[in-house]
C-alpha cells in the first residue's frame, strides 16, 4: 500500500499554507472591524462618512505592482 514514514513537506507548501493562514486572520480582522464600526454607526458614536483608520494601507496595498501584492 503506502510507505509507513511520512512525506516532508515542501518549504513551498509550508510558506502557502502560512500566507493563507495570514490573509485569514486579516479578513477576520477587517470583518471585525466592520462590525464593530456598523454597531458605533448604529449607537451614534460616528458618523458614516467619517475616515477609517487603517483606510489608507488597504488604498495604498491596492497601488503595488501585482508580483508585490499577497494574493
Amino acid at each position: 500500500m503506502g510507505s509507513s514514514s511520512k512525506r516532508q513537506q515542501t518549504a513551498a507548501k509550508r510558506n502557502r499554507e502560512h500566507m493563507l493562514r495570514e490573509r485569514r486572520e486579516l479578513k477576520a480582522e477587517r470583518k471585525l472591524a466592520a462590525k464593530e464600526r456598523k454597531a458605533a454607526i448604529a449607537r451614534g458614536e460616528i458618523f458614516p462618512d467619517e475616515p477609517v483608520e487603517g483606510e489608507e494601507t488597504v488604498e495604498a496595498e491596492a497601488e503595488l505592482p501585482a508580483e508585490a501584492r499577497q494574493t
